[in-house]
Formats: C-alpha cells, sequence, structure tokens
C-alpha cells in the first residue's frame, strides 16, 4: 500500500540507466586505456580480481548500485565512482530524485524473480519493470537512510568484534602448539581421525526416521562464517527434505563443509530443537574427548585450510572428500593439553557468544525495519 508524500513507478522509470557488465551506456562511462589492470569478477557471492592486459577499459563516471545476475541472484553492492564494469552484474544508477543510499537499502530488500532453470539469472528488462515505491521528500529519505545506517554500523562493529575475538583464539592455539601441520613442536604425529568418532558412529537419517518425522536441517545457509555459528535451521518433514539430509547430529559435533574450503564454512552445533540432521556436504567431527575447542580451532588454522585447498578437485565447484579432512596427518599434543586450551579460551568463547547474540539481534532489527520501509 503506497504511503502519503510517496510515488510508486518502475526501477526503469526512476533510474538515469540500468545495464549489464558488457553493455555500458556511452552516457556513463569513460574509456581509458590502462595496462595490467585488475577488473572485478563476480561469481557466485565471490569477487574476485581478473586480469586483464592492455586495452581501453570502460570505467563509469557516477556512483551506482550493482546486483547480481547470476549465482548469489539480487546480491546487492553500492559502488563509488570511478567503477569498472563487471562481469554477471547489472548496475544501476538512480535519477536525482533518489538518495544513492536509500537506493541501495531499497534495492537490497529487493526479491528479484530470476529466470532459467539450469542456471538461474536476473535480466536487465525483469530489474527495469520491477515496481518501486520512495519517499519523495529527500529529508525523509534522509532520516530512513540515517537510522538504517546507524544499524548498518552497530552490525559492522559487531563483527569486527568477533573477527578481533576470532584472531586471540587462533593465536592462542598457535602460541600453544605451533603450525600442527607442519608440526613445529615435534608433537607425535596421526591422523585427525584418530581424535573424533568413527563415521560409522553417526547414525544415518534413512535408518532412523519415518517419512511423516519432523526434522530440522543443517545446510550450508545455516553457518555464519563469520562467526562460526549455526544460524537457524529448516523445519521440514523427512520425505519432503533434500536427499542430502542424511547425517544425524547433535549438540558438541563440529560441521567443515566439503565444498569451498576456501570459505571456513564451520561451525560446532548448538540447538534447543532435537533431531538435527546435516546435509551430507558437511563433514562431521565428533570429539572423541572434551577437547572441541582444540577441534574446532585446528580446523580453522590457516595451515589446514591451505591443505584442504591442495586437495580440491573441481573447476566451479571445487571440493574436498570427507577422507581429505580427517586423513590429514598432523602434530597430535597430549590430550591435557589440548583440554587445558579450551579451558584457556573459555573467557573469550563467552565473550564471543555475547557479541553473536547481540549481533543477532541489530542484524533482526535492521531487518525489520527494512520490512516497514519497504515491504510493507
Amino acid at each position: 500500500m503506497k504511503r502519503d508524500g510517496w510515488k510508486e513507478c518502475t526501477l526503469g522509470d526512476i533510474c538515469k540507466d540500468i545495464f549489464a557488465g558488457g553493455d555500458v551506456p556511452k552516457t556513463v562511462f569513460s574509456k581509458e586505456k590502462t595496462e595490467n589492470c585488475c577488473i572485478p569478477v563476480f561469481s557466485n557471492g565471490v569477487e574476485n580480481d581478473g586480469l586483464y592486459g592492455y586495452t581501453d577499459i570502460p570505467r563509469v563516471v557516477e556512483p551506482c548500485v550493482t546486483i547480481s545476475g547470476r549465482g548469489t541472484i539480487g546480491h546487492t553492492v553500492l559502488r563509488s565512482a570511478p567503477f569498472f564494469p563487471i562481469i554477471r552484474l547489472i548496475s544501476a544508477i538512480p535519477k536525482d530524485d533518489v538518495d544513492i543510499r536509500y537506493f541501495f537499502y531499497a534495492i537490497s530488500n529487493t526479491r528479484f524473480k530470476s529466470t532459467g532453470v539450469t542456471i538461474p539469472q536476473l535480466t536487465v528488462p525483469a530489474v527495469k519493470s520491477y515496481r518501486f515505491c520512495y519517499p519523495v521528500s529527500k529529508s525523509e529519505q534522509q532520516r530512513i537512510v540515517d537510522e538504517l545506517d546507524l544499524l548498518s554500523r552497530v552490525i559492522e562493529l559487531k563483527n569486527a568484534q568477533l573477527r578481533t575475538l576470532d584472531e586471540l583464539a587462533q593465536s592462542i592455539f598457535y602460541e600453544m602448539f605451533g603450525d600442527l601441520i607442519a608440526n613445529e613442536r615435534n608433537w607425535n604425529t596421526g591422523a585427525l581421525a584418530s581424535l573424533v568418532e568413527d563415521k560409522r558412529n553417526i547414525k544415518r537419517a534413512a535408518k532412523h526416521f519415518l517419512p511423516n518425522d519432523v526434522i530440522h536441517y543443517i545446510d550450508i545457509s545455516s553457518i555464519d562464517n563469520v562467526a562460526h555459528r549455526m544460524t537457524s535451521t529448516t523445519r521440514i518433514a523427512f520425505n519432503e527434505a533434500p536427499s542430502r539430509a542424511q547425517q544425524i547430529v547433535k549438540n558438541g559435533d563440529i560441521l567443515v563443509s566439503m565444498v569451498r574450503p576456501n570459505l571456513q564454512n564451520v561451525a560446532s552445533v548448538y540447538s534447543q530443537e532435537g533431531n538435527l540432521v546435516a546435509s551430507s556436504g558437511f563433514c562431521v567431527l565428533r570429539p572423541l574427548h572434551s577437547n572441541g575447542e582444540f577441534i574446532m580451532r585446528l580446523t580453522l588454522s590457516d595451515s589446514f585450510t591451505e591443505y584442504l585447498l591442495t586437495r580440491t578437485s573441481g573447476a566451479n565447484y571445487p571440493a574436498v572428500r570427507e577422507n581429505d579432512i580427517k586423513d590429514c596427518i598432523l602434530g597430535i599434543p597430549p590430550l591435557e593439553i589440548q583440554q587445558a586450551f579450551s579451558v584457556k579460551i573459555k573467557a573469550i568463547e563467552a565473550q564471543r557468544d555475547l557479541t553473536y547474540t547481540s549481533l543477532r539481534t541489530a542484524q533482526d532489527l535492521l531487518a525489520s525495519r527494512m520490512d516497514k520501509y519497504f515491504n510493507e
């Protein structure tokens, strides 16, 4: 329902230009000869630098909002000028009627409809036809932006605190144990598998649940790879769950994603729900002793991630196998020292839990305010 003092139109009407990465209008770019220029390339939710040779490269000369047309459909970024057009992104430049940051927040909350089954994608015509509401008053737009900016800054601060606490925990881990893959301290060696339950002790969902039993499913979207926490589960009848819903897990288990190990999608299981079932895309590490924090920090160490990267296969969908993870040979400190580490970082983990709780509160509040302004 349109509010008093608000205007409704299409994005095509409210924007100066909407264009795909390879089709930049001449009205919004300049060309420069550039040698060995790193142009951002966006794919599967991740930006990388693509090296281009000496060529004429168009540069967008106005701030714009970019929307992912493939991979993570609808992922939105506010970009300052000058800006290189990015492959697989759709760029939108609003007219002067709309504050660029208001436009960014509004588009970030938009659920664009994609086309294509095998490779879903978002098209320029679909973006142009989307209905868009905004307050005519620039001062009202600014008031909304100020409120959302404040909440965004709180979220950025909480994420920074989590990263700092994470770095502190990893620093203590290294001080006590050194690089365990290189075994700098000459600990006794063994496979990671010797520290965790055998896979045969991880119950299979198909042998445990009836078709109508309700499970709480954990997949990659359930993991926050900044906080290394589970954020949610999907409540679903077992017969309607994805075929990958195979592993019954419990609190204290450590889930290591076998896809794109560079992203460190690792989390310990903690939920008040029952019937927890994890995707087969995770390697489940169930500590044999009270050394969960030691194993968690091992899987998050740079050397362990580098080890996994040497075992990945598949160009478009790089992944490792469960055996690659569990067969990793490393230095294994005595159990009492592993447990001493867990005690030593207990205060850090308690602070991380508090920070993460406040982060989720701020995220929920931001989502609620954006719904109020853009979805009601």
